[in-house]
């Protein structure tokens, strides 16, 4: 035990020790731009974490980090094959994406340009949490006594939007007598599920979505999987009172878990009325105020990506043997001989910019524009290199062509 646990010492101060004296390299290196390029990665990293967190989309967490790996080895071990098919179904991955998310992406965009006036303040201010929190514990209960069933939905921090389906509006206050008279068997939605948000019933009689993987307590019935469906697909707090049993239970990311204590009952939705009411809902306060553990993963994963794939200590050259394509030659006009029909064009870039580069990337290109019957000879240089804007311009070999034209007919 000891030995490995100095093994292991020995392994971190060697590495710490090699990290350290590399800095020096990486500091001369980086540039301001490097920096700006490893925000902006940071930031839609940090964006699709958020949305795979409030949609619950984990599946594409794991495909995408899959799809990653597998793509790095191929560049890393100049897998071609394997580089070559990324690269041509990365654009048909995503149009697949966007078809089978588009309703999750509709919402989340909805969610992000959303603006919530001074009034949600100024309630907040009237209506505590705990003050909000009373009448639903009370109602929840009394129903479980007399067993009536009921769902009632708090929402958190993602709206529900197109997740709900019919039901009324409302907009009222919450209150023992208006939540009793919704799910009286006389009301007209006492079926469905009570919605509350910024501390209003916004809605009741609302149909919700089932739950596509619950797994819960057995002989349950449609209540509590219309409560685990919305709640795995948004960041709700479901209350679900069983008119059979008589229990209450709450649902949260899909999981149930029954609750007949009351004051524990109290404190929990006590505690999520106080992080969704009492705090702003906007999309940009939960993106700058909250979920620090996804910015510092952002971060990290954005500048692995950069050591991986952007991070250079040198120049060097390569050579391409690029065919000579003539342009805007007149009409009735032909080129009848060349005397070149490859030309060799040095660039400067990275490594790791090499390996993804193709003879196709780059061009050299002839301009014959107004040139009739004859024979020319043509300069090569700068202007005829046609290259991706990374690489630089170095050398290009032979220097000149000749080219011969007559007329076709």
């Amino acid at each position: 035990m000891n030995y490995l646990t100095s093994l292991t010492n020995s392994l971190l101060q060697v590495d710490i020790q090699k990290i350290w004296e590399f800095m020096p390299v990486v500091l001369s290196n980086i540039q301001v731009k490097d920096i700006f390029d490893i925000v902006v990665v940071a930031f839609f990293i940090y964006l699709i974490f958020l949305f795979i967190k409030q949609t619950r989309s984990f599946s594409v967490l794991f495909g995408t980090f899959l799809l990653f790996i597998l793509y790095y080895l191929s560049v890393v071990f100049n897998l071609v094959l394997t580089r070559q098919f990324f690269q041509q179904i990365v654009t048909f991955l995503l149009v697949i994406f966007i078809i089978v998310f588009q309703r999750e992406i509709r919402r989340f965009f909805q969610w992000s340009f959303a603006s919530r006036g001074p009034i949600y303040n100024q309630l907040r201010l009237e209506q505590t949490s705990t003050e909000i929190s009373e009448p639903i514990v009370t109602v929840a209960m009394e129903m479980a006594h007399k067993r009536i069933g009921a769902i009632m939905v708090l929402t958190g921090d993602y709206p529900l939007g197109d997740l709900m389906e019919g039901g009324f509006a409302l907009d009222g206050m919450v209150s023992v007598p208006i939540l009793l008279s919704i799910f009286d068997s006389n009301s007209p939605g006492h079926d469905g599920a009570v919605i509350l948000e910024d501390g209003l019933i916004k809605r009741y009689g609302v149909h919700l979505p089932l739950a596509e993987n619950f797994k819960g307590i057995t002989k349950v019935g449609t209540r509590h999987r219309a409560a685990a469906g919305i709640t795995e697909r948004t960041d709700a707090l479901a209350i679900v009172v069983s008119e059979e049993r008589g229990e209450v239970s709450i649902m949260e990311d899909g999981q149930m878990t029954v609750i007949n204590d009351r004051d524990k009952l109290f404190e929990i939705v006590k505690k999520f009325l106080k992080e969704n009411i009492d705090e702003p809902k906007s999309f940009w306060s939960y993106f700058f105020a909250k979920n620090f553990l996804e910015k510092v993963f952002a971060i990290l994963l954005a500048i692995v990506l950069w050591f991986s794939f952007a991070f250079q200590t040198g120049v060097v050259n390569q050579d391409f043997s690029i065919p000579v394509e003539y342009q805007f030659l007149s009409n009735n006009y032909v080129i009848s001989d060349t005397s070149t029909k490859e030309i060799k064009v040095t660039l400067a870039g990275s490594n790791k910019d090499f390996n993804t580069a193709t003879d196709e990337s780059v061009k050299v290109v002839v301009d014959l524009k107004d040139r009739t019957d004859g024979t020319y000879k043509i300069p090569i240089g700068e202007e005829n290199i046609l290259h991706p804007s990374y690489f630089n311009f170095v050398d290009v070999n032979p220097k000149y062509v000749w080219v011969t034209v007559k007329n076709s007919q």
